[in-house]
């Protein structure tokens, strides 16, 4: 469990894709699964009015494939996992996606940080810069881990009429995105972004079951 709060022992698995495949689909999923949904029944039996504010707009099973499945997962895990392993690209791409939902939160808010990302996209153009931004997020890798973690999470309350929640319930609500984005971050450096997206995708389509047939 220590790797879970500390990214820098986080290893790298060096098995082959069907032993990552087993370990992937098996034990992280299953445990990610088991925590996210009783974490979920154990909120809405704790406070009935988070579900009934639930307003994901997703109504038959074939929506929830193609936007659930296919496309939430990619999008997500290239906004928040992508640049846990920094480079100059994925730090853009995953921060400029991030800039762009920011404005869930206010237009300012999303102002405020498509500047920031112009700021560090001409910044690491340089080299010197790079090595500075770059020796900055290893050296800080856990706190960014744990930053991304956060967001991931309250970025969903975007599923929620936020005006039927009362604000003291709003980190509750999102306890089962935090979950996962443990889960999901861990698989994304110790296996690699797809496993992430795979681990993603595998988590909403149980979820998705469960919803609509269950």
């Amino acid at each position: 469990m220590k790797q879970i709060f500390h990214h820098n022992r986080i290893q790298k698995f060096k098995g082959n894709n069907w032993e990552k495949a087993f370990l992937v689909l098996g034990p992280y999923l299953v445990i990610d699964l088991f925590f996210g949904i009783s974490s979920w029944y154990g909120l809405i039996w704790l406070f009935p009015v988070i579900e009934e504010a639930d307003q994901y707009p997703i109504e038959t099973i074939t929506e929830a494939i193609i936007i659930g499945v296919i496309m939430a997962p990619f999008l997500e895990e290239t906004m928040f996992r992508l640049f846990l392993k920094f480079s100059r690209a994925r730090f853009n791409i995953s921060f400029f996606l991030i800039a762009l939902s920011s404005f869930v939160f206010s237009k300012v808010a999303g102002c405020v940080m498509l500047g920031l990302w112009l700021v560090f996209a001409i910044s690491l153009l340089y080299r010197r810069n790079y090595i500075s931004i770059q020796y900055f997020w290893l050296r800080n890798r856990v706190v960014v881990f744990w930053l991304i973690v956060l967001f991931f999470g309250l970025i969903h309350l975007d599923n929620y009429d936020l005006e039927m929640i009362p604000w003291y319930l709003y980190f509750p609500t999102v306890i089962p995105q935090l979950i996962g984005g443990v889960f999901l971050g861990i698989v994304r450096i110790r296996f690699g972004f797809i496993w992430a997206v795979l681990l993603h995708a595998s988590y909403n389509l149980v979820a998705f079951i469960d919803l609509f047939y269950l």
